[in-house]
C-alpha cells in the first residue's frame, strides 16, 4: 500500500469519530381493535396473483 493510500484511509477513519447525533423517534398512537393489521407477504402475493 502506498503511503498516500494509507493517509487517505486514516483520514477516512478519523472522520468516523465524534458525537453521534441524537435521533428523536416519533411516538405512535396506541393500537386499538380498529387498527388495521399488516398482512404477511405470502397473503399479499396470493392476492396479487389472483388478479
Amino acid at each position: 500500500m502506498k503511503e498516500e493510500e494509507g493517509d487517505l484511509i486514516v483520514a477516512f477513519l478519523n472522520s468516523l469519530t465524534g458525537k453521534v447525533p441524537e435521533v428523536a423517534y416519533p411516538v405512535l398512537p396506541a393500537e386499538t381493535a380498529a387498527t388495521p393489521q399488516n398482512k404477511p407477504p405470502e397473503v399479499a402475493t396470493e392476492a396479487r396473483n389472483q388478479h
